[in-house]
């Protein structure tokens, strides 16, 4: 997958971000606590999940774990976003696909980007224009005409709800990453992602299983 430029702090670094349309943020818990173990896959219960929305760069709702669908969600800082840029590279194989979401999230809890959250989602809009440009030749691939900005979502998090409802209270440096199944719950989630064949394999996996459905 590839890397959606999102500025992920007031130092005009770029990181990334991919996904669907959205507009509030809800402070529904996660199906799923982040534990401190390195990768988790927990225990899906029956029927689907509860919806974690959030309010999107474009002030649009966005579902981070819609159902029907297999979505990624990466939560990026300034420290972690080479991190995120590579381990979304591996997906770009997907992106366009009906099935599948990319969506970042910038925590911004540690940085001065409350105090111009205008600046900050303009930069945010400004750069996925740019990655919807570069995605485009993975959607034809994929046998999709469309747009690819209509789907594309980078989720500035100013006071840390959006990510207390995924799960991550805390802040960190780590790369975190959480793949909601087509049920809206979680199969996998990294507190500190390393390997990001295990992101490729879980994300392949599921998108196997919901052909088959």
């Amino acid at each position: 997958m590839a890397v959606i430029l999102v500025t992920c702090q007031l130092t005009g670094s770029p990181v990334f971000a991919a996904s669907p349309t959205t507009t509030t943020v809800t402070n529904t818990p996660s199906p799923a606590t982040a534990t401190n173990a390195t990768a988790t896959t927990p225990t899906v219960p029956q029927g689907p999940a509860p919806h974690i929305t959030a309010s999107d760069a474009d002030d649009k709702i966005v579902i981070l774990n819609k159902t029907g669908r297999v979505t990624v969600v990466l939560l990026c800082t300034e420290q972690s976003q080479k991190q995120t840029r590579d381990a979304a590279a591996l997906l770009d194989k997907y992106r366009g696909l009906s099935t599948f979401r990319l969506i970042a999230i910038v925590d911004l809890r540690d940085s001065l980007g409350s105090m111009v959250e205008g600046i900050v989602r303009w930069r945010m809009q400004d750069d996925l224009d740019d990655e919807a440009e570069r995605l485009t030749p993975f959607y034809r691939a994929n046998n999709n005409p469309n747009d690819p900005r209509n789907d594309l979502s980078a989720i500035p998090d100013f006071k840390g709800d959006i990510c207390k409802a995924v799960g991550w209270v805390k802040v960190s440096n780590k790369l975190r990453c959480v793949v909601y199944g087509p049920q809206g719950y979680p199969l996998r989630r990294w507190d500190d992602l390393k390997n990001y064949d295990e992101l490729y394999t879980t994300v392949t996996a599921a998108l196997d299983e919901l052909k088959k459905k």
